[in-house]
């Protein structure tokens, strides 16, 4: 399975368990931003920018392999400790 293709089916399975949650549309996009913010000292929109990525774009689709991989990997470890922890709601999520 290809990395882009992995990272989506994740990133599905993520805001399952987070709307399950109590967690919205909105907040699940928040905590995706948080996340690029984590993994590359910039929110979602200024990494838009400063790739070039059309607004209407995902930030994954311009991202070399390995970055894909780390979306990858962190939206998985954060569906475990949703999880694991039995966290409710977008500020309990992101913190």
């Amino acid at each position: 399975m290809k990395a882009r293709e992995k990272l989506s089916q994740t990133e599905k399975q993520l805001s399952g368990i987070l709307y399950e949650r109590g967690v919205d549309s909105k907040g699940f996009a928040i905590i995706r931003s948080k996340g690029d913010q984590a993994l590359f000292r910039l929110n979602t929109k200024t990494l838009k920018r400063k790739m070039g990525v059309p607004e209407s774009r995902p930030v994954a689709d311009f991202l070399p392999t390995i970055s894909i991989k780390a979306k990858d990997l962190a939206a998985e470890m954060t569906g475990l400790n949703v999880q694991n922890k039995d966290l409710k709601g977008q500020s309990k999520v992101m913190y």
